[in-house]
């Protein structure tokens, strides 16, 4: 297999037309489709241009301060029992053992 082609310039520059739909209201998200018209080398590298798209897509939300939250899940035990140490690192959980340093 030949080696990539090195990019040529921004993205940005390489893609036209990009339109966006709101496609569904998910659990914990509003689901969007992002449509990208490429110049014809991107199509020969798919892979490579969605990574190029994820990655400036995700540079974009840093530079204007938009974070994407990973949802939270509860945990229900229906029976037995836990024990839980949060100790004073937040974030740090032992399930029925000490935690480390504490």
């Amino acid at each position: 297999m030949p080696p990539l082609p090195p990019s040529r310039g921004p993205l940005p520059a390489r893609t036209a037309n990009t339109d966006v739909w709101r496609v569904n209201f998910g659990d914990s998200s509003v689901d969007f489709e992002v449509m990208v018209r490429v110049v014809p080398e991107l199509i020969m590298h798919p892979g490579r241009t969605k990574a190029e798209l994820l990655w400036a897509l995700e540079d974009e939300l840093c530079k204007r301060g938009i974070e994407i939250p990973f949802p939270q899940r509860d945990l229900q035990l229906r029976s037995g029992s836990i024990d839980v140490n949060l100790g004073d690192n937040a974030g740090q959980i032992a399930f029925g053992r000490p935690t480390p340093g504490a």
